[in-house]
């Protein structure tokens, strides 16, 4: 008679690992970005005011937003980040975000926004 065991250890998770109760696996938390604002202030800042909404069953942590600003011409001019507040956000939860890009020159030039988010 012979005893052994074996020991299976893997990081992350493999995508095609599927489970009993739902036969899915969500790899990431999904996030949905909803954008209330941008403006410009009398310092010649950008500001992009929103919300992350996390529309998936795990828990988003450290969530970043990325605001990538453009011009009339639809070129680049520049880019800022920000977390939320708070930075972790549940499952069906939402936190709210505020970007700020302080560049003036840049912002003058800067006529719509795209907005994109990630986490852990």
């Amino acid at each position: 008679i012979a005893l052994f065991a074996i020991l299976w250890v893997f990081s992350p998770r493999p995508s095609s690992l599927e489970t009993f109760e739902s036969h899915e696996y969500e790899s990431k938390p999904v996030l949905k970005v909803v954008v209330g604002r941008f403006t410009k202030d009398d310092l010649g800042y950008c500001h992009v005011y929103g919300e992350v909404k996390n529309v998936g069953s795990r828990d988003a942590r450290f969530v970043k937003v990325t605001a990538a600003f453009y011009d009339k011409d639809k070129n680049i001019v520049g880019s800022s980040y920000t977390y939320t507040s708070p930075y972790d956000i549940p499952a069906g939860g939402s936190a709210p975000f505020h970007v700020i890009w302080m560049d003036e020159q840049g912002c003058r030039m800067a006529e719509w926004v795209k907005v994109w988010v990630e986490s852990w």
